[in-house]
């Protein structure tokens, strides 16, 4: 069945840039032949994918009335001040993003704020120079509408006065997005998401320059249709207040999707750190710890399709942490994709903990001669949560190494999926690739289904692959009882135990402490059965 009335539904969006245009009509043409993914295709088995129906989404955001500007004053100048509504929910986002960002330990160097994948913060840190791109006070501004460069003197290096920048990019962006227009399992999704989504951020780290600290980015998704920014052609309620959060409705009962695309791209010998916190708007009151109840396999209430893009030049480092606290109602559709030059090295981890279905897709591909990627994740699910997640370590290059862990638990009624490939090319000789994946079951009534895969074309390379599924080890419960720890204490400390190894390898140690308690938070509430 092909993909029509999301198509017909959404706006042209005229006012976009011309390269976004062309963009988006080329995928919008791959749209149309397509057909929906469905569950019988071998790279969406054991999801639940059936169960959304694309023709029900609606965009939360088109951008048909101000491509080039938000009415925000902290990156953008306002392009409407009678604009009624929209400031209200952008302050919302950006407090309940500076919320969540201090939940970090630590200091970092700035801090990014995406609404629906549009950029509506950009800032320095505390201690750190904000440079020359102030505008008496209220912020940061592009230089223009075809080239807008925001930039920082946040780096150490080689270069003296050398800038990171967040580019909310022009044409130039074009090309960096055409590095990852390959993927492993092309599909109507991916392409939904390259018509519909906004301009990338792309956080350029230049040549030599290092951070001492790292960036951390919050992508907030909303749940309604953005008011003032959306297409005439769609019904949008009136704009929510900060003190009353968005509701996953629409005025149609349509389900509201957001798209965001965040790009890194690391100049030669760049090194730096990055956290991306994947979270929504919450429902009053506040909170930065969210509810997973889950309202069954009946599709999402609200979709996010956030997409990160790293590209890594020769000799290059970068640490990646992405925390995904997503709502209950919502489903994830992720893609985390890295390219890695001569010498590159990634070491990443994604933590899934929210949502009703969060599907992570990590396509790593080393494509320059001894570059090394460690690929790290933990999840959680409770309820009836499915994380849901799938990987490519893909060797194109000579001497380069991979070495995967993916760890995760499953309670009361929630699964967990793994699936990896291992792909050795035409190339690849003298190559060493890992593939781990570990499963606790913490519940009669919950399941883990893990699958390794190998492919191999290249000769004199080394691969190996691991996957274990089980339940908490009954006997080390009935040592810990012997030795007066309750039942429920001790499981919960052999849990902290199984993902004892995540942690003692998470590349920014500043988020270690906030992930402990995320998760055994969500642990306890488990066990009282709120979970």
């Amino acid at each position: 069945m092909k993909v029509r009335n999301f198509v017909t539904a959404a706006s042209a969006q005229s006012n976009a840039p011309a390269w976004l245009s062309s963009r988006r009509n080329q995928a919008l043409g791959r749209l149309a032949a397509m057909d929906k993914p469905s569950e019988s295709e071998e790279h969406w088995r054991y999801s639940i994918i059936d169960d959304l129906d694309i023709d029900d989404l609606v965009p939360a955001t088109t951008y048909d009335t101000a491509w080039s500007v938000i009415p925000r004053q902290h990156v953008f100048q306002p392009a409407d001040s009678s604009a009624t509504g929209i400031s209200d929910v952008i302050s919302a986002a950006e407090a309940y993003a500076r919320k969540v960002a201090t939940k970090l330990k630590g200091s970092y160097s700035a801090l990014a704020v995406l609404y629906d994948g549009i950029l509506v913060v950009f800032e320095p840190g505390v201690g750190h120079d904000a440079g020359s791109h102030v505008n008496e006070g209220k912020g940061y501004v592009y230089d223009d509408t075809t080239s807008r460069d925001s930039s920082r003197d946040l780096g150490k290096g080689d270069h003296a006065g050398s800038k990171i920048i967040l580019h909310a990019p022009s044409e130039a962006a074009l090309g960096f997005l055409s590095l990852f227009n390959a993927h492993e399992w092309p599909d109507a999704l991916q392409e939904l998401h390259d018509a519909f989504s906004p301009e990338p951020a792309i956080l350029r780290i230049p040549d030599g320059v290092t951070l001492e600290q790292p960036v951390v980015v919050v992508n907030v998704a909303s749940t309604i249709p953005t008011p003032t920014m959306a297409s005439p052609a769609i019904a949008t309620p009136t704009a929510p207040t900060p003190a009353a959060a968005a509701s996953p409705v629409t005025p149609d009962g349509r389900t509201p999707v957001s798209f965001s695309t965040l790009g890194i791209d690391l100049g030669t010998g760049a090194r730096a750190s990055v956290v991306e916190i994947v979270t929504a708007l919450p429902s009053a009151p506040d909170t930065t710890s969210t509810d997973n109840a889950p309202d069954g396999r009946d599709g999402p209430r609200s979709l996010f399709m956030p997409v990160t893009l790293v590209n890594l030049s020769d000799n290059s480092a970068l640490n990646y942490v992405n925390i995904q606290i997503l709502p209950q109602g919502f489903w994830q559709l992720s893609h985390l994709h890295s390219l890695l030059g001569n010498g590159a090295q990634l070491r990443s981890l994604a933590a899934s903990l929210g949502g009703t279905y969060a599907r992570t897709v990590t396509e790593s591909t080393l494509a320059g001669s001894q570059s090394s990627t460690e690929l790290l994740a933990a999840y959680l699910g409770s309820a009836n949560q499915v994380h849901d997640m799938r990987t490519v370590q893909r060797h194109v290059a000579k001497r380069t190494a991979s070495n995967l862990l993916f760890v995760g638990a499953a309670g009361d009624q929630a699964r967990a999926v793994y699936s990896g490939l291992i792909k050795m090319e035409p190339g690849a000789k003298r190559s060493d690739a890992l593939q781990t994946n570990r499963n606790l079951i913490l519940s009669e009534g919950a399941k883990a289904d893990s699958v390794p895969n190998l492919s191999i074309e290249e000769n004199d390379v080394r691969c190996s692959h691991a996957s274990s599924t089980g339940p908490v080890d009954s006997e080390m419960v009935y040592y810990l009882e012997t030795r007066g720890v309750k039942p429920e204490d001790a499981k919960r400390l052999l849990a902290r135990g199984f993902f004892a190894g995540i942690h003692a390898k998470n590349p920014i140690p500043e988020t270690d402490a906030w992930l402990t308690n995320e998760i055994e938070d969500r642990m306890q509430r488990m066990e009282d059965g709120n979970a």
